[in-house]
C-alpha cells in the first residue's frame, strides 16, 4: 500500500533546519524604507486618473507597491509603475541590493477557486546577479503564516543546499525548495527555485501556478501577490509589461446521474466521470467537486447492491471507425490515479476499460478487501508485471436483455490486499503489458474504446470512496496524422470535401484522424476565438431550402468549460441576378444567451422539439467583395435553451426549416453556395471541447418526372382554373414562382420523356 504524503510542514518538521543568515534572503536583509518618501504622478494622456504612472526615485512603501535598498547604498535607481495594470520598468545602476515589487494586495482562498496563477511578460538586460520571483504571504492550514518566493529566473543566486527539503513539481515545471528561519512576522520562510531558470534576455510570457504551489506546502489561504525584482548589483535593467492574476471559481458540485437510466455523463477538464447502479438493489451516489475529485458514496442494504464510478477517457468514434486500434496497437497506454478508500465493505479500486467488437470489459484491480466479486470467475493463470504479482481470470457479463451481445471480461488482481478502513490508494499501470499477458492467456480484445480509474463496491455496507488526481497517457501510431489547427491568424486545411479554418488568440486545436476536433481555450481576458467546419457548394449544384433541397448539419461534442461556448450552423445564400448575399445562422446550442444588437425580433419557431426565436439585421455592410461594397441581410434562429457546461451536447441543425420559417415570415432567401459548423468560445477561463462527430450533409432534392397529362394542368393553372396539385412542384427553371418560363421548361421535360 502506498500512501502519498501531502502534508507537506510534516517533512520540514523531519528535517531540523538550522537558521541561516544570508545576504540576498529573506526581505527584511534589505532596509532603507521611507514610508514618507515623495511619490510623484504622470499623466500618460488618458483621461482617467485610474492610468497615472507612479515614478519613483528612492526607497517608498504603499499597499501594492515597494521599493527597497540597502543602508548605506549610494547607487541609483528607477521604478516605474502603472497604476492600474501594477507593471513596471525598472533599473539600478551601480547598487549593492534593491528590490522592486508591485501587484495587487488582494486575499484568497485557494480552497475556493480552481485555479490561481500570475500570468507575465518580462524581459531583462542585467550585469551581474538578479532574481526574478513572486513573493505572497500564505496560511498554513496547521495554523500559522508563511512568507513564500518563488523564483522564476536568476542569475548568481547562492543559497546554502544545506536547507533543501525538496522538488516538487507543479505543471511539468520542477522546483527545488528551500526553508529558513522566518522573521518575527511569519512562522515559515519558503523559496520556491525552478530548478531550469528562464532566460529573460528575449521577451518571455509564463505562468506561476500559484494554487499548484501552495497545495503542496499546505497553504490554503494567501495575500498579496506580488511579481519582484530584487538586483543583485552593479547594473541592469526589467521591463515587466504583464503582471496579472488570474483566479477562476470552482463550479458548483456537479451530480454524475446513473447512466443505466438515461445514459448522461459528467465531462470535466477533459475526463469523462460516470456511475452505473442497479436503482432496484443499490443506493450509491457520485459527485464532482470544483478541484475534479469525484466523491462516491454509498448506503447498500441488499446483497445484490452494484455501484461502479469511473473517472476517464471515452472514445465513441471507433465504434464506426474501421480503422480503429486494438488495445496491442497502441504505442503507449499509461494511467496513474490516485483513490481514497474509505470503507470496510466488498470494494475493487484499480483502472477499468471496454473494448468494442469484440466487446470486453477489463479490470486491473491494485486494491481491494475482499475476493467475494470474482468468485464465479475462472482462474487462468499468475503472472508478475512490474514486480507485482496479479492473478488472472475470465468470465462474462449477465445479458441485460434477451437478445444483448455477449460482453466477455478479463481480470488482472494484484496478490495485494488491504484491509484498513481507509487508505489512499496510489496506483500506475502500463495497460500494453496487462493486454500482452492476456492474448497470451487467451483473451481477445477488440477496438479500444475506454480506459477509466474505477472503484466498484458489492453487497451490502456503506461507505465513501474519492476519485482523485488521474493521468492517461495514450500514443498511438495515429498521432502523427494529426493536424494542428492553432496559432495566431487564420490557419486552413483541406480534407475529404471540407475546409477547416480556426482564427485564434489564445486557443489551440487538434483535427485528429478520425476527424474529431479537440478545442483547447485559455483565456485571462474576454477574448474570443472560433473554428470552423466549412461545406463550400459546388458550382453546378443549386440548393434551393424553399424546395426539397437541403443542408443538415449534425455534431455531438463533449464540454467542459469555465468560459461561454456557442454551436452554430451557417449558410451563405446569395440571390441570383442581383448579387445579394443572405447569411443564415442557427445557434443551436450556447451556454449562455446569445447576444444580439440592431436587430429585429420577426417571430418564433418550433423545430425538432426546441423553441427558436427569429431575428434579422438588414443590409448589413459587406466590403471589399468582388464586385465592390456590398450588402448582407443576416438571418438568425436563436435556440431558447442553455445546455451545461459540463456535459455531452448534440444537435441536428435543419437549415431548410429554419429558411423556411424567415421565408413564411417574408422574408428573402437564395441558393447556399456554403455551409459549416462553428464552435465559438469566448469569455475568461478555460475550456476544452471535444467535437466528436460533425457532418454537414447537402441534398439535392431528384427531379420531378413529368407526364404529358402535367402540361395541360399546369396550362389550367396559368388561366387561373382550380388544380390539385398534390406535392407536385412546378418551379422548373427554380427562380422561386410558377410561371409561363416553367411551362417552357416543363413542355421540354415531357418531350424528353416521350422521346424515350
Amino acid at each position: 500500500m502506498q500512501n502519498k504524503m501531502r502534508h507537506f510542514l510534516s517533512l520540514i518538521t523531519a528535517c531540523v533546519v538550522t537558521a541561516v543568515s544570508i545576504a540576498t534572503f529573506p526581505a527584511d536583509a534589505v532596509g532603507n524604507i521611507d514610508v514618507n518618501a515623495v511619490v510623484t504622478e504622470q499623466n500618460v494622456g488618458l483621461s482617467s486618473n485610474e492610468n497615472f504612472i507612479y515614478h519613483i526615485e528612492e526607497p517608498c512603501s504603499t499597499e501594492n507597491f515597494e521599493v527597497r535598498q540597502l543602508e548605506d547604498d549610494e547607487g541609483k535607481f528607477t521604478f516605474d509603475v502603472h497604476k492600474t495594470f501594477f507593471t513596471f520598468d525598472c533599473s539600478w545602476e551601480n547598487t549593492l541590493l534593491v528590490d522592486f515589487e508591485a501587484g495587487l494586495h488582494n486575499e484568497a482562498d485557494l480552497d475556493e477557486l480552481k485555479r490561481y496563477c500570475l500570468n507575465y511578460t518580462a524581459s531583462a538586460e542585467t550585469e551581474g546577479g538578479y532574481i526574478f520571483q513572486a513573493r505572497l504571504t500564505g496560511e498554513l492550514k496547521q495554523g500559522g503564516m508563511a512568507e513564500i518566493y518563488i523564483a522564476e529566473s536568476y542569475s548568481d543566486m547562492d543559497i546554502p543546499t544545506d536547507n533543501k527539503i525538496n522538488s516538487i513539481t507543479v505543471n511539468d515545471a520542477d522546483y527545488d525548495v528551500y526553508y529558513f528561519t522566518p522573521d518575527q512576522n511569519t512562522d515559515a520562510s519558503f523559496l520556491i527555485v525552478r530548478k531550469q531558470s528562464i532566460d529573460l534576455s528575449k521577451q518571455i510570457s509564463g505562468t506561476i501556478d500559484i494554487k499548484g504551489i501552495c497545495e503542496q506546502l499546505d497553504i490554503h489561504k494567501i495575500t498579496g501577490t506580488k511579481l519582484c525584482v530584487r538586483a543583485l548589483g552593479p547594473n541592469g535593467t526589467f521591463k515587466i509589461s504583464k503582471n496579472n492574476i488570474v483566479a477562476i471559481d470552482n463550479p458548483i458540485i456537479m451530480n454524475v446521474p446513473n447512466c443505466d437510466n438515461n445514459n448522461e455523463y459528467v465531462y470535466y477538464d477533459g475526463l469523462r466521470y460516470s456511475f452505473w447502479q442497479l436503482d432496484d438493489y443499490s443506493n450509491g451516489e457520485m459527485t464532482v467537486n470544483g478541484d475534479g475529485k469525484a466523491v462516491c458514496v454509498y448506503d447498500n442494504t441488499s446483497e445484490y447492491s452494484d455501484c461502479l464510478f469511473r473517472k476517464g477517457f471515452l472514445d465513441e468514434n471507433i465504434l464506426n471507425d474501421p480503422n480503429a486500434l486494438k488495445g496491442r496497437e497502441y504505442d503507449k497506454v499509461n494511467i496513474s490515479y490516485e483513490t481514497t478508500i474509505k470503507a470496510k465493505d466488498n470494494y475493487a479500486v484499480g483502472v477499468y476499460g471496454w473494448t468494442h467488437n469484440q466487446n470486453a470489459e477489463f479490470y486491473v484491480v491494485q486494491f481491494r478487501n475482499s475476493d467475494d466479486f470474482i468468485a464465479n470467475k475462472e482462474y487462468v493463470d499468475t503472472v508478475e508485471i512490474d514486480g507485482v504479482k496479479y492473478d488472472l481470470y475470465k468470465g462474462y457479463a449477465v445479458p441485460l436483455a434477451f437478445d444483448a451481445p455477449t460482453v466477455y471480461q478479463y481480470w488482472s488482481v494484484s496478490q495485494l490486499k488491504l484491509e484498513d478502513k481507509e487508505n489512499e490508494a496510489v496506483g500506475e499501470v502500463d495497460l500494453l503489458k496487462h493486454f500482452e499477458v492476456w492474448e497470451k492467456a487467451g483473451f481477445y480484445l477488440g477496438k479500444l474504446y475506454q480506459v477509466t480509474s474505477f472503484a466498484e463496491v458489492f453487497g451490502e455496507g456503506a461507505g465513501e470512496i474519492i476519485l482523485g488526481n488521474v493521468d492517461i497517457d495514450i500514443e498511438s501510431p495515429n498521432d502523427k496524422e494529426n493536424v494542428l489547427l492553432g496559432g495566431k491568424g487564420m490557419v486552413k486545411y483541406e480534407r475529404d470535401g471540407y475546409s477547416y479554418s480556426a482564427q485564434y488568440g489564445v486557443s489551440q486545436s487538434i483535427l485528429k484522424k478520425d476527424d474529431t476536433i479537440v478545442f483547447n481555450y485559455d483565456s485571462e481576458n474576454l477574448s474570443s476565438d472560433y473554428i470552423s467546419k466549412v461545406k463550400t457548394i459546388d458550382n453546378n449544384t443549386t440548393i434551393n431550402l424553399e424546395k426539397k433541397d437541403n443542408v443538415c448539419i449534425g455534431y455531438n461534442a463533449d464540454v467542459s468549460t469555465e468560459c461561454d461556448y456557442f454551436i452554430t450552423g451557417h449558410a451563405w445564400m446569395k440571390k441570383v441576378g442581383d448579387y445579394k448575399n443572405i447569411h443564415l445562422q442557427v445557434i443551436d446550442c450556447a451556454s449562455t444567451p446569445y447576444v444580439l444588437s440592431q436587430v429585429k425580433k420577426i417571430g418564433e419557431t418550433k423545430i425538432d422539439e426546441k423553441w427558436y426565436d427569429l431575428y434579422v439585421k438588414m443590409n448589413h455592410i459587406l466590403p471589399h467583395t468582388i464586385h465592390g461594397d456590398d450588402y448582407v441581410d443576416e438571418y438568425y434562429s436563436i435556440c431558447r435553451n442553455s445546455d451545461k457546461n459540463h456535459t455531452n451536447v448534440y444537435g441536428y441543425i435543419d437549415l431548410a426549416a429554419h429558411a423556411k420559417a424567415f421565408k413564411e415570415a417574408g422574408y428573402d432567401l437564395g441558393f447556399v453556395r456554403q455551409a459549416s459548423l462553428d464552435i465559438d468560445m469566448t469569455g475568461r477561463g478555460k475550456g476544452i471541447l471535444s467535437l466528436r462527430f460533425s457532418k454537414i450533409d447537402v441534398t439535392e432534392a431528384k427531379p420531378e418526372t413529368f407526364i404529358e397529362d402535367d402540361v395541360e394542368l399546369y396550362k389550367s393553372f396559368l388561366l387561373g382554373e382550380e388544380c390539385e396539385f398534390g406535392d407536385r412542384d412546378f418551379d422548373i427553371n427554380n427562380d422561386g414562382k410558377w410561371d409561363v418560363y416553367d411551362l417552357i421548361e416543363l413542355r421540354k421535360a415531357v418531350s424528353a420523356k416521350i422521346a424515350e
